[in-house]
């Protein structure tokens, strides 16, 4: 079974996240647009997953909420088991589910631990979490890999693979993690946008420093 829209996560500081400017995130406000029932997606969650680890996903929710703007929404559905949720989400929707690093051999090779080269250095590269593809429906989260405050970021990159980004920039959806994802940036959100055909300018995004919009 191929696997897109993998998270690796490198053991060295890297200054990739969501853009180089040490000040405040502000979000740009457009206004609201009404919701569109056809446009409302469930996100099960695993109920392996504990209380803090369900905040910390509803929280990403909110963040894609934000900047969909109501042409699209994500609802928060069930807490289900994992076969019950593979069932729920061929009729649409998206899962997430909790995993252990030693799952991760059931899935894709690409997913298991390996190293790559680095400005001729080899560096190890280790899965965090992963979905099915883009535009796909279940995120896999590997849990006993990551820090409580992993989580918020981690499953709001994963949820923008399965809307339809692929890696890309310097900000939420690049490929590496340094644990700077505090937002959805410009460039993610338009790789959503243009997925769904949803009007750019129309939606949110977050930025550092100055309003773009002014």
């Amino acid at each position: 079974m191929k696997m897109l829209g993998v998270l690796f996560v490198i053991w060295i500081l890297l200054s990739i996240g969501c853009f180089g400017y040490s000040g405040k995130i502000h979000y740009v406000r457009q206004a609201y647009s009404p919701i569109n029932p056809e446009m409302v997606i469930p996100v099960y969650v695993d109920k392996d997953f504990g209380a803090a680890d369900l905040v910390s996903i509803a929280e990403a929710v909110d963040q894609w909420n934000y900047v969909l703007n109501g042409y699209l929404v994500l609802r928060m559905g069930d807490r289900l088991d994992e076969m019950e949720i593979v069932s729920k989400v061929v009729n649409g929707g998206i899962g997430v589910v909790k995993i252990k690093s030693l799952d991760l051999d059931k899935f894709d090779a690409k997913l298991l631990d390996h190293e790559i080269e680095i400005d001729g250095k080899k560096v190890p590269v280790y899965t965090l979490g992963f979905a099915d593809r883009v535009g796909g429906h279940m995120i896999y989260l590997v849990r006993d890999r990551l820090g409580n405050k992993d989580v918020k970021p981690i499953v709001m990159h994963e949820l923008g693979h399965v809307m339809g980004s692929d890696h890309v920039g310097h900000g939420l959806m690049t490929p590496l993690y340094s644990g700077e994802w505090e937002c959805v940036d410009k460039i993610s959100m338009e790789q959503v946008a243009r997925y769904w055909k949803i009007p750019e300018w129309r939606l949110n995004w977050c930025y550092k420093g100055d309003d773009p919009l002014n």
